[in-house]
């Protein structure tokens, strides 16, 4: 079912800043595509096809820009790369880049007294604007359908990106001329609100905002580069790079290349030719040495990241420089990653706790191992024993066998190792319990006891 809202001149005015003629206002149709939420896409007419116009002081003004995107109520076709990033068509890119740039300078969606992005996720801000959004695309394709989760992700990114451009447009144009004057409380774009402006102006001049400031400040004045892609993306570069080249992705440093070289085939300024030159004499050196090795002279993934590493220094902040926004350190194996702050901390957290977890691993290894040698110590103990047993065994066994030969004892059958033996005594022979100094001797069955004279025993004691 298609959704259809009337925008009139007054509404449009009020949600866009902008005074506009009744006749550029249109009947937008909104093809349905699934989503949570139903809602309108108000779409303004403008006269460039610059990202937007803003107002400096004493500037002409010209009006706000239209995205001219998903006019009257139809959907655009554009082709994703594996990250969510759009590739193509070019110019439809283009466009796609307008539109997103003008939807964060909505403040009943992107309220310019929000200070942290985050808070548009927790109040459903976000989700109300890729509804947006996801009804001017096409969805036909499947595999578009299948990145819709990526998609959404560089959507968001892009979006974030984009607020905090254009808030800090609005810093340098309205409220650092005119700072310490009541005319900073004041900005002279139509399409920002007022309330919200003054609070954004509190908390500019707040002990936190000034240091986040002055820290901004800093940073930006290290960078030393810039790029030549102009509004063309380092996703688009990228992909052109792959059709032209049969699908083969350009590594980190060609990369680098394309994106700060002009079209003339020199670096766009001292750094970057620096930063080329010495990024060629590195992978040079390697060639070399592979070369001397007699091995093949390709370069591997890891090498050149250890070479633009060495270079431009390790990936920081979670971003990662050359693929545009929406790509995580996930998505690119192999980079360098400088670690730092609470990075550090919990990496010293992790090996503190591996280490500890090695000295357990330690101790109880030890502790198994004494446990098995006393464990051991004790069969052969106890194996000990039994040998000396059984040997004491035989000794009393080869005793009795003595004392039958001589005629001392009845007749006997060997003593077996498994169990007693069965003694069987003559009812005219007696037991002499003296004679035999072993503890078996109970073991004897004597039904009768007959008196043996003295003579009779001293004659056998004499025979042996």
């Amino acid at each position: 079912m298609d959704a259809y809202m009337d925008i009139d001149a007054v509404d449009l005015g009020n949600v866009m800043g902008s005074n506009l003629p009744s006749s550029d206002t249109q009947q937008t149709t909104i093809n349905d595509v699934p989503c949570n939420m139903e809602v309108a896409v108000i779409e303004t007419a403008h006269d460039s096809d610059t990202e937007d116009e803003e107002f400096s002081p004493g500037s002409k003004r010209r009006g706000n820009n239209k995205p001219n995107w998903a006019r009257r109520g139809s959907v655009e076709i554009l082709k994703f790369n594996n990250q969510g990033q759009a590739v193509e068509p070019n110019e439809t890119v283009a466009r796609w880049q307008r539109y997103l740039g003008l939807m964060v300078k909505d403040h009943t969606l992107f309220g310019l007294d929000v200070l942290d992005w985050r808070t548009f996720r927790k109040t459903k801000v976000l989700d109300e604007a890729w509804c947006r959004i996801k009804r001017t695309i096409d969805w036909s394709d499947p595999e578009t359908r299948k990145k819709s989760r990526k998609i959404r992700y560089t959507v968001e990114r892009k979006l974030n990106d984009r607020w905090k451009q254009f808030k800090a447009k609005l810093r340098k144009e309205w409220y650092a001329p005119n700072w310490g004057t009541e005319a900073r409380f004041h900005c002279g774009d139509k399409r920002v609100n007022n309330n919200q402006w003054v609070k954004l102006v509190d908390h500019w001049e707040t002990p936190k905002g000034q240091r986040r400031a002055s820290a901004n400040k800093r940073n930006r004045a290290k960078k030393r580069m810039s790029h030549t892609t102009g509004t063309k993306t380092f996703a688009q570069v990228r992909n052109q790079y792959k059709i032209e080249h049969e699908g083969a992705e350009p590594d980190r440093c060609t990369m680098f290349e394309l994106t700060h070289t002009r079209s003339d085939g020199k670096p766009v300024d001292k750094e970057s030719e620096k930063a080329i030159m010495d990024m060629r004499q590195k992978i040079s050196t390697i060639k070399d040495a592979k070369r001397a090795s007699h091995l093949p002279e390709i370069i591997t993934n890891i090498e050149i990241n250890e070479v633009y590493a060495s270079v431009l220094g390790k990936e920081k902040h979670g971003a990662i420089r050359g693929f545009g926004i929406g790509v995580r350190l996930d998505d690119v194996p192999d980079v360098l990653v400088e670690k730092r702050g609470a990075q550090l901390e919990v990496q010293a957290l992790r090996e503190e706790h591996e280490a500890e977890l090695d000295h357990i691993r330690k101790e109880s290894q030890e502790r198994e191992a004494k446990l098995r040698d006393e464990m051991n110590k004790q069969e052969m103990a106890t194996t000990d024993r039994m040998k000396r047993l059984e040997m004491q065994l035989l000794n009393q066994q080869a005793m009795f066998e003595r004392f039958f030969s001589a005629g001392l004892l009845p007749n006997i059958v060997p003593i077996s190792q498994n169990g007693a033996a069965n003694l069987n005594f003559p009812t005219e022979m007696g037991t002499h319990n003296n004679s035999l100094q072993t503890s078996s001797v109970d073991a004897f069955e004597t039904p009768h006891h007959v008196p043996i004279s003295p003579s009779t025993l001293q004659k056998k004691h004499s025979s042996l």
